[in-house]
């Protein structure tokens, strides 16, 4: 088991000298066993693995202010928990704005429950960015902060989702929705 710690401690100090082989090293060596320890929270691969690509961006952004290289394995867990725990609070939160907005759906206009269903066509990701983007009026920075996700997957994501909802629209599938 030391043997393996030490070569960790050997990856960080090389990462921290600027050796980009050192840290594909890395995390070649602790990605599977990050994406099962998301895995077993969240129970969704596409999810988990896209926590575990936040936590590697955080890991590489903070690598070099870790003072302690034999820690690292404590440390990576914990900066992918926190990152599982932002997840299952952001998942708590849309459902407590679902379950607003459908105690307010008795007073909404006919064209809110037409967009409901058209938005329920969406994975929840891409619902969930158009919601904010279109009915909270939040900015691609905002919501990029809110979903913890890099502003251009925020861009592609509404990209996606808007095709997808033209190709519901266009194939005559709209009627169902009125």
């Amino acid at each position: 088991m030391r043997k393996e710690s030490v070569f960790d401690e050997l990856l960080i100090l090389k990462i921290k000298e600027g050796d980009a082989t050192a840290f594909e090293l890395l995390v070649k060596r602790w990605n599977k066993k990050l994406l099962a320890f998301v895995f077993r929270y969240v129970n969704d691969f596409e999810s988990s693995k896209d926590i575990v690509q936040d936590s590697w961006t955080a890991i590489y952004k903070g690598v070099s202010s870790l003072k302690e290289p034999s820690k690292f394995k404590t440390w990576a867990f914990r900066i992918t928990y926190n990152k599982i725990m932002d997840y299952l609070n952001s998942l708590k939160r849309q459902r407590e704005v679902l379950e607003h907005a459908n105690d307010e759906n008795e007073e909404e206009p006919e064209e809110f429950f037409n967009l409901q269903k058209l938005l329920e066509t969406l994975p929840s990701v891409q619902k969930t960015i158009l919601t904010l983007f279109y009915l909270e009026e939040q900015s691609v920075k905002q919501i990029s902060d809110i979903l913890q996700m890099p502003q251009g997957t925020v861009k592609s994501r509404i990209f996606y989702a808007r095709e997808k909802l033209k190709k519901v629209i266009n194939n005559n599938n709209y009627e169902k929705f009125r």
